[in-house]
């Protein structure tokens, strides 16, 4: 099997991209947190420039994997509606650029790592597994204090699709 190059996108309002490229036993990981609350142009333009860099410098188009917003029974108004805007976002540039994508649905990749996994450790799972995916013993930011888990699922989307697409 040759080398992939697969994105994982996470669109949630503090989500991330990250960037796997290699094969399955040895892969090379970059994870970004450019998605925010920031302006639509900004999150737009700062993804289609990582997606873009990524593509000269591998000299292959990356196949991306975005997760579908789901509806929660929890009152998280603002939270859904900013994960509705980012993903709208990410379609249209991937779109635009025309790469491969496809949506998978949270419940695809969860139910494949978080197994056996308490369910009142929401983000803290997230964080573990892809810890443990990625042999990196934290996944802190600079300039942050605590792990990303926007990051960290997109990590776990991005391994998922690597191992399961």
């Amino acid at each position: 099997m040759g080398k992939k190059f697969v994105v994982g996108i996470e669109p949630s309002a503090h989500g991330g991209l990250a960037l796997l490229y290699g094969k399955e036993t040895k892969q090379e990981l970059l994870a970004f947190s450019c998605l925010s609350t920031a302006s639509s142009g900004t999150c737009a333009k700062s993804f289609a420039g990582v997606l873009r860099g990524f593509e000269q410098f591998a000299g292959v188009k990356p196949s991306a994997v975005i997760e579908h917003p789901t509806q929660s029974n929890a009152r998280h108004n603002s939270g859904h509606l900013q994960q509705g805007i980012n993903y709208g976002i990410l379609i249209g540039v991937l779109q635009y650029f025309e790469y491969d994508f496809r949506e998978i649905y949270p419940v695809s990749w969860t139910s494949k790592y978080f197994r056996g996994m308490d369910k009142n450790l929401k983000k803290e799972r997230g964080i573990l597994v892809a810890s443990r995916l990625t042999k990196k013993e934290n996944l802190i930011l600079p300039r942050a204090r605590k792990p990303h888990d926007g990051i960290a699922d997109a990590i776990c989307i991005a391994m998922y699709a690597l191992q399961y697409l």
